[in-house]
């Protein structure tokens, strides 16, 4: 299994595993999903910078600063869960 098809796994297990409402997993998938695409075209495993310049990505994309503190909330979710269960570094510590 590739990194990226790993980083996929990941995502929706990490979805299919809150106790949120329906509603919030799905914006989760979809922020996820985003992110996801973004990595892909960086064409490098994700890196702390990586994230960095996701963010800065949303800025010139229009984005309000509420959506995205939303969308780094969920980052930092999905990488927190990396960690806590052995699968990955929290890359998002900090940011």
């Amino acid at each position: 299994m590739s990194e990226f098809e790993e980083l996929k796994n990941n995502i929706d297990n990490y979805v299919e595993g809150l106790d949120l409402a329906k509603r919030t997993k799905n914006d989760y998938r979809l922020i996820l999903n985003d992110y996801f695409k973004f990595v892909i075209n960086q064409k490098y495993a994700p890196t702390r910078q990586t994230i960095l310049d996701y963010k800065a990505s949303l800025d010139k994309r229009n984005f309000k600063a509420a959506s995205i503190q939303k969308y780094m909330v969920c980052i930092r979710g999905f990488y927190t869960y990396l960690n806590a269960t052995d699968k990955g570094k929290n890359l998002a510590l900090g940011i």
